[in-house]
């Protein structure tokens, strides 16, 4: 075999590792980022109920996070971003089993979903 068809076949084995490494990497990156949105909702509800049933209305609880973490992380801890990760996390209270249940979705795909479900509170 010569030297330029060699080079070629490990050139194209070295791409399609790379190639799967950052598929890998971006997979695990939105998991990561899946997990963060859930227990960002948590706490809050956590936050809102103080350990009562139902959460207590009139605050601005959400509002005021907003404003300082979007100074601090960016736009993606808006007002409208920190309501979606509430809702996410009651919608899908129990991360195990959503992880369980649809592991491979993105945050895209569960904000689809979303727009469907009812939250349970």
């Amino acid at each position: 075999m010569n030297e330029l068809a060699t080079n070629g076949n490990v050139l194209n084995d070295i791409r399609k590792i790379i190639e799967e490494g950052r598929r890998q990497a971006y997979a695990a990156a939105g998991q990561i980022a899946i997990a963060t949105y859930w227990n960002i909702g948590r706490r809050i509800v956590e936050e809102e109920q103080q350990g009562q049933e139902r959460a207590r209305y009139g605050t601005k609880l959400i509002a005021n996070l907003a404003k300082q973490l979007t100074l601090e992380f960016g736009p993606g801890f808006s007002y409208r971003s920190l309501n979606e990760y509430r809702r996410f996390y009651l919608i899908f209270s129990n991360l195990e089993i959503m992880h369980a249940r649809v592991h491979n979705l993105t945050w895209s795909h569960l904000r689809i979903i979303m727009r469907e479900a009812s939250p349970a509170s």
